[in-house]
Protein backbone atom coordinates (compact mmCIF):
# COMPACT_ATOMS: atom_id res chain seq x y z
CA UNK A 1 0.00 0.00 0.00
CA UNK A 2 1.50 3.43 -1.10
CA UNK A 3 2.56 5.35 2.06
CA UNK A 4 0.21 8.43 1.38
CA UNK A 5 -2.88 5.25 1.77
CA UNK A 6 -1.77 4.31 4.69
CA UNK A 7 -1.36 7.96 5.98
CA UNK A 8 -4.92 8.33 5.15
CA UNK A 9 -6.64 4.95 6.51
CA UNK A 10 -4.72 5.62 10.03
CA UNK A 11 -5.67 9.90 9.86
CA UNK A 12 -9.92 8.12 9.48
CA UNK A 13 -9.14 6.12 12.12
CA UNK A 14 -7.68 8.53 14.37
CA UNK A 15 -10.99 10.73 13.55
CA UNK A 16 -13.06 8.12 14.49
CA UNK A 17 -11.66 7.56 18.07
CA UNK A 18 -11.51 11.02 18.51
CA UNK A 19 -15.35 10.81 17.75
CA UNK A 20 -15.91 8.12 20.15
CA UNK A 21 -14.28 9.73 23.07
CA UNK A 22 -16.33 12.92 22.20
CA UNK A 23 -19.36 11.34 22.40
CA UNK A 24 -18.71 8.80 25.50
CA UNK A 25 -17.55 11.78 27.05
CA UNK A 26 -20.75 13.98 26.29
CA UNK A 27 -22.91 10.60 27.05
CA UNK A 28 -21.36 10.64 30.49
CA UNK A 29 -21.82 14.26 31.23
CA UNK A 30 -25.64 14.09 30.72
CA UNK A 31 -25.89 11.15 32.63
CA UNK A 32 -24.38 13.11 35.65
CA UNK A 33 -26.18 16.31 34.80
CA UNK A 34 -29.32 13.85 34.94
CA UNK A 35 -28.45 12.08 37.91
CA UNK A 36 -27.47 15.35 39.36
CA UNK A 37 -30.67 17.31 38.88
CA UNK A 38 -32.59 14.74 39.89
CA UNK A 39 -31.03 13.44 42.64
CA UNK A 40 -30.97 17.14 44.12
CA UNK A 41 -34.67 17.35 43.15
CA UNK A 42 -35.56 14.54 45.61
CA UNK A 43 -33.62 15.83 48.29
CA UNK A 44 -34.63 19.80 47.33
CA UNK A 45 -38.46 18.88 47.46
CA UNK A 46 -40.51 20.70 49.77
CA UNK A 47 -42.21 18.63 52.92
CA UNK A 48 -45.40 19.86 51.79
CA UNK A 49 -45.65 17.50 49.29
CA UNK A 50 -46.84 15.07 52.32
CA UNK A 51 -49.35 17.59 53.42
CA UNK A 52 -52.12 17.43 50.37
CA UNK A 53 -55.41 16.43 52.24
CA UNK A 54 -57.88 13.85 50.71
CA UNK A 55 -61.34 14.87 51.54
CA UNK A 56 -63.63 12.64 52.61
CA UNK A 57 -65.70 10.61 49.54
CA UNK A 58 -69.25 10.78 51.40
CA UNK A 59 -70.33 10.87 55.25
CA UNK A 60 -70.39 7.79 57.50
CA UNK A 61 -73.56 7.09 59.14
CA UNK A 62 -73.37 6.02 63.07
CA UNK A 63 -74.80 2.81 64.35
CA UNK A 64 -76.91 2.02 66.89
CA UNK A 65 -78.48 -0.72 69.18
CA UNK A 66 -76.84 -3.70 68.82
CA UNK A 67 -74.65 -3.05 66.20
CA UNK A 68 -73.35 -0.42 67.97
CA UNK A 69 -72.32 -2.68 70.62
CA UNK A 70 -70.79 -5.46 68.28
CA UNK A 71 -68.90 -2.50 66.64
CA UNK A 72 -67.33 -1.57 69.88
CA UNK A 73 -66.46 -5.40 70.69
CA UNK A 74 -64.78 -5.68 67.35
CA UNK A 75 -62.51 -2.98 68.72
CA UNK A 76 -61.76 -4.46 71.64
CA UNK A 77 -64.21 -2.92 74.12
CA UNK A 78 -66.04 -6.54 76.69
CA UNK A 79 -69.44 -6.42 77.20
CA UNK A 80 -68.64 -6.17 80.88
CA UNK A 81 -66.52 -3.21 80.33
CA UNK A 82 -69.17 -1.59 78.28
CA UNK A 83 -71.83 -2.09 80.73
CA UNK A 84 -69.47 -0.50 83.26
CA UNK A 85 -69.30 2.41 80.93
CA UNK A 86 -73.05 2.45 80.84
CA UNK A 87 -73.18 2.65 84.66
CA UNK A 88 -70.59 5.88 84.93
CA UNK A 89 -71.88 7.89 82.11
CA UNK A 90 -75.69 6.37 80.71
CA UNK A 91 -76.87 4.18 78.09
CA UNK A 92 -74.68 3.81 74.57
CA UNK A 93 -76.65 5.92 71.97
CA UNK A 94 -74.11 5.48 68.97
CA UNK A 95 -70.98 4.68 67.52
CA UNK A 96 -69.10 5.21 64.23
CA UNK A 97 -65.85 3.65 62.58
CA UNK A 98 -63.19 6.25 62.51
CA UNK A 99 -61.55 6.42 58.76
CA UNK A 100 -58.35 6.99 60.27
CA UNK A 101 -55.79 4.71 61.40
CA UNK A 102 -54.41 5.70 65.04
CA UNK A 103 -57.10 8.35 66.34
CA UNK A 104 -55.62 10.05 69.40
CA UNK A 105 -57.27 12.54 70.47
CA UNK A 106 -61.16 14.22 70.85
CA UNK A 107 -61.54 17.92 70.76
CA UNK A 108 -64.32 20.99 70.50
CA UNK A 109 -65.23 22.02 66.89
CA UNK A 110 -64.94 26.16 67.34
CA UNK A 111 -66.01 28.44 67.98
CA UNK A 112 -69.47 26.29 67.32
CA UNK A 113 -71.15 25.28 70.53
CA UNK A 114 -70.84 21.49 70.93
CA UNK A 115 -74.37 20.81 70.22
CA UNK A 116 -74.39 22.46 67.20
CA UNK A 117 -70.95 20.59 66.10
CA UNK A 118 -70.27 17.67 67.50
CA UNK A 119 -66.01 17.07 67.60
CA UNK A 120 -63.17 16.74 66.00
CA UNK A 121 -61.02 13.35 66.23
CA UNK A 122 -57.59 14.55 65.15
CA UNK A 123 -54.35 11.43 64.43
CA UNK A 124 -53.07 10.19 61.58
CA UNK A 125 -55.80 12.38 60.20
CA UNK A 126 -59.34 14.52 61.16
CA UNK A 127 -62.60 14.01 61.05
CA UNK A 128 -65.45 15.96 62.26
CA UNK A 129 -68.31 14.20 63.38
CA UNK A 130 -71.33 15.71 64.21
CA UNK A 131 -73.80 15.91 67.06
CA UNK A 132 -75.94 12.88 66.20
CA UNK A 133 -72.40 10.73 65.48
CA UNK A 134 -72.65 10.69 61.78
CA UNK A 135 -68.65 11.54 60.38
CA UNK A 136 -69.32 14.49 58.26
CA UNK A 137 -66.31 15.43 57.27
CA UNK A 138 -62.44 14.20 56.94
CA UNK A 139 -59.26 14.99 55.55
CA UNK A 140 -56.73 12.02 55.40
CA UNK A 141 -52.78 11.57 53.91
CA UNK A 142 -51.28 9.27 51.90
CA UNK A 143 -47.67 9.38 54.00
CA UNK A 144 -47.35 9.79 57.53
CA UNK A 145 -49.07 12.68 58.65
CA UNK A 146 -49.97 13.69 62.54
CA UNK A 147 -52.79 15.95 62.95
CA UNK A 148 -52.83 17.98 66.35
CA UNK A 149 -55.52 20.73 67.91
CA UNK A 150 -58.98 22.20 67.89
CA UNK A 151 -61.18 24.11 67.41
CA UNK A 152 -61.11 26.70 64.48
CA UNK A 153 -58.38 25.09 63.46
CA UNK A 154 -56.39 22.14 63.63
CA UNK A 155 -52.77 21.02 61.86
CA UNK A 156 -51.27 18.76 59.67
CA UNK A 157 -47.59 18.43 60.46
CA UNK A 158 -44.66 16.06 59.48
CA UNK A 159 -43.07 15.35 62.72
CA UNK A 160 -39.34 15.00 62.25
CA UNK A 161 -38.40 13.26 65.35
CA UNK A 162 -41.39 12.93 67.99
CA UNK A 163 -38.76 13.26 71.09
CA UNK A 164 -37.75 16.72 70.49
CA UNK A 165 -41.02 17.64 68.81
CA UNK A 166 -39.42 18.63 65.62
CA UNK A 167 -41.71 19.62 62.90
CA UNK A 168 -40.76 19.44 59.58
CA UNK A 169 -43.77 20.78 57.80
CA UNK A 170 -47.24 22.31 58.60
CA UNK A 171 -50.28 23.16 57.40
CA UNK A 172 -53.29 24.24 59.00
CA UNK A 173 -57.47 22.56 58.25
CA UNK A 174 -59.83 24.88 58.65
CA UNK A 175 -63.11 22.77 59.54
CA UNK A 176 -65.95 24.51 57.74
CA UNK A 177 -64.21 27.82 56.48
CA UNK A 178 -67.28 28.63 53.94
CA UNK A 179 -70.58 28.93 54.98
CA UNK A 180 -72.83 25.77 54.82
CA UNK A 181 -69.63 23.75 54.10
CA UNK A 182 -68.52 20.81 56.84
CA UNK A 183 -65.59 20.18 54.80
CA UNK A 184 -61.80 20.99 55.69
CA UNK A 185 -60.44 23.94 53.82
CA UNK A 186 -56.60 23.66 53.38
CA UNK A 187 -54.11 26.59 54.56
CA UNK A 188 -50.84 27.58 53.40
CA UNK A 189 -48.37 24.99 53.82
CA UNK A 190 -45.01 26.16 55.83
CA UNK A 191 -41.75 23.97 55.14
CA UNK A 192 -39.66 24.54 58.27
CA UNK A 193 -37.28 22.01 57.34
CA UNK A 194 -36.13 24.15 54.05
CA UNK A 195 -32.73 25.39 53.85
CA UNK A 196 -32.33 28.89 55.52
CA UNK A 197 -35.72 28.15 57.60
CA UNK A 198 -35.68 28.32 61.48
CA UNK A 199 -36.06 24.71 62.60
CA UNK A 200 -39.55 24.20 64.62
CA UNK A 201 -40.43 22.35 67.52
CA UNK A 202 -44.06 21.75 68.76
CA UNK A 203 -45.20 22.47 72.27
CA UNK A 204 -49.04 22.84 72.30
CA UNK A 205 -51.61 23.09 69.74
CA UNK A 206 -55.47 24.14 71.11
CA UNK A 207 -58.27 26.44 70.31
CA UNK A 208 -57.00 27.22 65.94
CA UNK A 209 -53.65 27.78 67.60
CA UNK A 210 -49.78 26.31 67.53
CA UNK A 211 -47.33 27.16 70.20
CA UNK A 212 -43.85 26.01 69.50
CA UNK A 213 -40.03 27.18 69.34
CA UNK A 214 -37.88 28.47 66.58
CA UNK A 215 -34.47 28.02 66.63
CA UNK A 216 -31.41 27.76 64.11
CA UNK A 217 -30.07 24.77 63.68
CA UNK A 218 -27.15 25.21 66.20
CA UNK A 219 -29.65 26.47 68.76
CA UNK A 220 -29.32 29.80 68.59
CA UNK A 221 -31.80 32.82 67.93
CA UNK A 222 -34.56 31.24 69.96
CA UNK A 223 -38.66 32.51 69.67
CA UNK A 224 -41.46 31.32 71.08
CA UNK A 225 -43.97 31.16 68.31
CA UNK A 226 -47.29 31.39 68.20
CA UNK A 227 -49.55 30.83 65.33
CA UNK A 228 -53.17 31.14 63.90
CA UNK A 229 -54.36 29.90 60.00
CA UNK A 230 -55.16 33.22 58.90
CA UNK A 231 -52.18 35.29 60.01
CA UNK A 232 -49.54 32.45 60.24
CA UNK A 233 -46.95 33.76 62.66
CA UNK A 234 -49.25 36.05 65.11
CA UNK A 235 -46.09 36.72 67.80
CA UNK A 236 -42.74 35.48 67.88
CA UNK A 237 -40.41 37.25 71.31
CA UNK A 238 -36.88 36.06 71.61
CA UNK A 239 -36.13 33.69 74.27
CA UNK A 240 -32.64 33.56 76.02
CA UNK A 241 -32.00 29.70 76.60
CA UNK A 242 -28.34 27.85 77.50
CA UNK A 243 -26.27 27.47 74.77
CA UNK A 244 -27.32 24.04 72.70
CA UNK A 245 -27.93 22.40 69.81
CA UNK A 246 -31.39 22.76 67.99
CA UNK A 247 -32.52 19.48 68.72
CA UNK A 248 -31.57 19.52 72.19
CA UNK A 249 -33.81 23.20 72.87
CA UNK A 250 -36.64 21.65 71.63
CA UNK A 251 -36.50 18.64 73.72
CA UNK A 252 -35.51 20.78 77.10
CA UNK A 253 -38.13 23.40 76.52
CA UNK A 254 -42.34 23.07 77.36
CA UNK A 255 -44.76 25.52 76.64
CA UNK A 256 -48.67 25.47 76.81
CA UNK A 257 -51.45 27.60 76.12
CA UNK A 258 -54.11 28.47 78.49
CA UNK A 259 -56.58 30.59 78.50
CA UNK A 260 -55.48 34.39 78.56
CA UNK A 261 -51.45 33.32 79.24
CA UNK A 262 -48.71 31.15 77.67
CA UNK A 263 -46.23 29.53 79.65
CA UNK A 264 -42.65 28.55 78.68
CA UNK A 265 -40.30 26.31 80.86
CA UNK A 266 -36.77 24.82 80.10
CA UNK A 267 -34.60 22.61 81.45
CA UNK A 268 -32.14 23.21 84.80
CA UNK A 269 -28.66 23.05 84.75
CA UNK A 270 -26.10 23.77 87.65
CA UNK A 271 -24.51 26.91 86.72
CA UNK A 272 -21.15 26.93 84.84
CA UNK A 273 -22.35 23.54 82.92
CA UNK A 274 -23.95 25.46 80.27
CA UNK A 275 -23.53 29.02 78.83
CA UNK A 276 -26.21 31.58 80.10
CA UNK A 277 -27.59 29.09 82.38
CA UNK A 278 -27.32 31.68 84.86
CA UNK A 279 -29.19 34.44 83.02
CA UNK A 280 -31.66 32.82 81.76
CA UNK A 281 -34.87 32.31 82.90
CA UNK A 282 -36.47 29.31 83.82
CA UNK A 283 -40.08 29.88 83.70
CA UNK A 284 -41.80 32.56 81.66
CA UNK A 285 -45.30 33.79 81.41
CA UNK A 286 -46.34 35.79 77.90
CA UNK A 287 -49.84 37.43 77.46
CA UNK A 288 -51.19 35.40 74.98
CA UNK A 289 -53.01 38.49 72.63
CA UNK A 290 -49.73 39.92 72.32
CA UNK A 291 -46.78 38.60 74.06
CA UNK A 292 -46.15 40.16 76.78
CA UNK A 293 -43.85 39.53 79.64
CA UNK A 294 -46.21 38.96 82.54
CA UNK A 295 -42.86 37.42 84.51
CA UNK A 296 -39.97 35.44 84.98
CA UNK A 297 -38.83 32.74 87.16
CA UNK A 298 -35.25 32.73 87.93
CA UNK A 299 -33.56 28.64 88.36
CA UNK A 300 -32.31 29.69 91.40
CA UNK A 301 -35.91 30.42 93.01
CA UNK A 302 -37.44 27.00 91.22
CA UNK A 303 -34.90 25.09 93.45
CA UNK A 304 -35.22 27.07 95.87
CA UNK A 305 -39.05 26.03 95.97
CA UNK A 306 -37.93 22.62 95.68
CA UNK A 307 -35.53 22.52 98.61
CA UNK A 308 -38.70 23.87 101.38
CA UNK A 309 -41.03 21.18 100.11
CA UNK A 310 -39.71 17.59 101.72
CA UNK A 311 -42.04 14.52 102.10
CA UNK A 312 -41.44 11.63 104.72
CA UNK A 313 -38.24 10.36 102.38
CA UNK A 314 -37.03 13.64 102.01
CA UNK A 315 -37.67 12.61 97.45
CA UNK A 316 -38.47 16.50 97.59
CA UNK A 317 -35.33 17.86 98.80
CA UNK A 318 -33.20 15.25 97.34
CA UNK A 319 -34.76 16.46 94.08
CA UNK A 320 -33.38 20.46 94.50
CA UNK A 321 -30.17 18.99 94.73
CA UNK A 322 -30.05 17.45 91.62
CA UNK A 323 -27.34 18.68 88.66
CA UNK A 324 -29.90 18.69 85.78
CA UNK A 325 -34.11 19.09 86.18
CA UNK A 326 -36.71 18.54 83.40
CA UNK A 327 -39.09 21.29 83.80
CA UNK A 328 -42.94 20.95 81.72
CA UNK A 329 -46.13 22.49 81.66
CA UNK A 330 -48.36 20.56 82.91
CA UNK A 331 -51.42 22.51 82.96
CA UNK A 332 -52.38 25.92 82.33
CA UNK A 333 -55.75 27.32 83.49
CA UNK A 334 -56.86 30.94 84.16
CA UNK A 335 -55.12 31.58 87.45
CA UNK A 336 -52.50 29.16 88.04
CA UNK A 337 -50.46 27.13 85.94
CA UNK A 338 -48.87 23.55 87.15
CA UNK A 339 -45.20 22.87 85.99
CA UNK A 340 -43.30 19.68 86.92
CA UNK A 341 -40.10 18.57 87.88
CA UNK A 342 -37.72 15.36 87.69
CA UNK A 343 -34.40 14.56 87.24
CA UNK A 344 -33.06 14.70 84.02
CA UNK A 345 -31.35 12.08 81.96
CA UNK A 346 -28.20 11.41 82.09
CA UNK A 347 -25.92 13.21 79.38
CA UNK A 348 -25.30 9.82 77.61
CA UNK A 349 -28.87 8.34 77.77
CA UNK A 350 -31.45 8.15 75.15
CA UNK A 351 -33.81 11.80 75.20
CA UNK A 352 -36.79 10.65 77.30
CA UNK A 353 -40.35 11.62 75.95
CA UNK A 354 -42.44 14.01 76.96
CA UNK A 355 -44.76 13.82 79.63
CA UNK A 356 -47.32 16.18 77.97
CA UNK A 357 -47.55 17.36 74.81
CA UNK A 358 -50.16 16.91 71.66
CA UNK A 359 -48.19 14.41 69.49
CA UNK A 360 -49.31 11.53 71.40
CA UNK A 361 -46.19 9.45 72.28
CA UNK A 362 -45.59 10.43 75.84
CA UNK A 363 -43.38 8.97 79.25
CA UNK A 364 -45.33 8.36 82.33
CA UNK A 365 -44.08 10.63 85.26
CA UNK A 366 -40.93 9.73 86.94
CA UNK A 367 -41.30 8.74 90.43
CA UNK A 368 -39.92 11.81 92.13
CA UNK A 369 -41.64 14.34 90.17
CA UNK A 370 -42.56 17.85 92.16
CA UNK A 371 -45.44 19.49 90.67
CA UNK A 372 -45.03 23.58 91.53
CA UNK A 373 -48.64 25.39 91.58
CA UNK A 374 -47.68 29.26 90.19
CA UNK A 375 -50.03 32.25 90.31
CA UNK A 376 -50.26 33.31 86.70
CA UNK A 377 -50.93 37.37 88.08
CA UNK A 378 -47.62 37.65 89.74
CA UNK A 379 -45.26 34.18 88.88
CA UNK A 380 -45.65 33.30 92.94
CA UNK A 381 -44.96 29.90 93.64
CA UNK A 382 -48.27 29.29 96.12
CA UNK A 383 -47.93 25.26 96.82
CA UNK A 384 -45.34 22.63 95.83
CA UNK A 385 -46.75 18.82 95.90
CA UNK A 386 -44.58 16.37 96.06
CA UNK A 387 -46.08 14.21 92.78
CA UNK A 388 -46.82 14.63 89.41
CA UNK A 389 -49.65 17.06 88.72
CA UNK A 390 -53.24 16.64 89.37
CA UNK A 391 -54.56 17.37 85.84
CA UNK A 392 -53.17 17.52 82.47
CA UNK A 393 -53.09 20.30 79.56
CA UNK A 394 -56.81 19.06 78.83
CA UNK A 395 -58.26 19.99 82.45
CA UNK A 396 -59.60 18.29 85.88
CA UNK A 397 -62.88 17.25 84.19
CA UNK A 398 -61.51 14.88 81.33
CA UNK A 399 -58.66 13.65 83.66
CA UNK A 400 -61.11 12.96 86.24
CA UNK A 401 -63.24 10.66 83.89
CA UNK A 402 -60.36 8.76 82.32
CA UNK A 403 -59.60 7.80 85.97
CA UNK A 404 -63.05 6.78 86.58
CA UNK A 405 -63.60 4.50 83.81
CA UNK A 406 -59.82 2.99 84.05
CA UNK A 407 -60.99 2.11 87.86
CA UNK A 408 -63.68 0.29 85.99
CA UNK A 409 -61.81 -1.30 83.78
CA UNK A 410 -62.82 0.51 80.86
CA UNK A 411 -59.56 0.92 78.46
CA UNK A 412 -60.24 3.87 76.03
CA UNK A 413 -57.74 6.51 74.17
CA UNK A 414 -59.69 9.14 75.34
CA UNK A 415 -62.60 10.98 76.47
CA UNK A 416 -64.65 14.18 76.07
CA UNK A 417 -67.92 15.54 77.77
CA UNK A 418 -70.25 18.07 76.34
CA UNK A 419 -73.69 19.36 76.61
CA UNK A 420 -74.63 15.92 74.64
CA UNK A 421 -73.15 13.74 76.31
CA UNK A 422 -69.45 12.22 76.75
CA UNK A 423 -67.84 10.68 73.66
CA UNK A 424 -65.18 7.71 74.26
CA UNK A 425 -62.80 7.19 71.87
CA UNK A 426 -61.99 3.09 71.84
CA UNK A 427 -59.52 2.09 69.10
CA UNK A 428 -61.23 3.48 65.70
CA UNK A 429 -64.31 3.53 66.97
CA UNK A 430 -66.24 7.19 68.56
CA UNK A 431 -69.08 6.31 70.40
CA UNK A 432 -71.17 8.54 72.35
CA UNK A 433 -73.18 7.83 75.86
CA UNK A 434 -75.54 9.45 77.80
CA UNK A 435 -77.61 11.94 74.56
Amino acid sequence: MPATDQARDQARDEARDDRRVVIIALSVMVALVLFGVGFGSLFAATNCRQLRPIALEQPIAALAGDDARALLADEGLATTALTAAEGLLGPLVSVVRLPLEVPLRIGPVGPLRAADGGVLVTGDGVVRVDVSGDVVAGATFRRPVTVVGDGSAVYALVVGNALTGQVDALRPLIPGATAGSTDFAAGTCVDTSAVGSPLSFLHDAREGTMLGLRTDEDGSDAVLELRDPVRGRVWAPFVELPRAPAGLQGSRTSGAIGPDTVVMVRRLEAQGIAEGEATAAAVRALVRTDATLRWELSAASVRDALAGAVDASGTARGLAEERTLRLEVANVDADVALVTVQPDVAPDALLPRPTFGPLGVLAGPDPRTVTLVIALHDGAIVDVIVGPAPNGRDGVERDATLAELAAAGVDVTDVRSDERGTWLLVGRGLARFGG
